[in-house]
């Protein structure tokens, strides 16, 4: 039987590049993810539990917002949340620039607890790519859309 799959591997070495270093691992055996990871069984099914109720939710969340009527537009289409659409890709851009600024200012220059600085680090830093992506989308990117709509294609 090995003589075959020996056989077989070398066989297939030869067509595919690479095959015969991935093939030789069909011999390894498998080990299931509870008894490598760190944590009991009970804790991992914990785990799991919330990463599902969590999915639920978010499932929840995407119905109720495409369900058309007033209670979603209510909702979901205030002026605030339009306005964090707006300046969303440019908070994306800059979050991680800002809270790594913030979490270097706050770690040299301060004498906070390691708790108070990994919490409110990363806050001030999203309200600061929030607040520059702001000043962003008013000094530079409005107006490049708008010059953008002059132009016919």
């Amino acid at each position: 039987m090995r003589a075959s799959r020996a056989v077989s591997s070398s066989r297939i070495g030869s067509c595919v590049p690479g095959a015969g270093i991935a093939l030789p691992l069909e011999y390894v055996p498998q080990v299931s993810w509870l008894v490598i990871s760190e944590i009991s069984g009970d804790a991992a099914f914990q785990q799991v539990r919330r990463f599902r109720d969590v999915a639920l939710l978010v499932i929840a969340f995407l119905l109720i917002a495409v369900t058309p009527g007033r209670f979603p537009n209510r909702v979901f289409c205030t002026q605030i949340l339009m306005r964090l659409g707006r300046v969303a890709y440019g908070t994306y851009l800059l979050h991680y620039i800002c809270i790594n600024a913030i979490l270097f200012v706050l770690l040299r220059y301060t004498t906070l607890s390691p708790a108070a600085t990994y919490l409110g680090g990363p806050l001030l830093g999203v309200a600061g790519a929030v607040a520059l992506a702001s000043i962003s989308w008013h000094i530079l990117e409005r107006p490049l859309i708008e010059r953008a709509q002059m132009y016919k294609y």
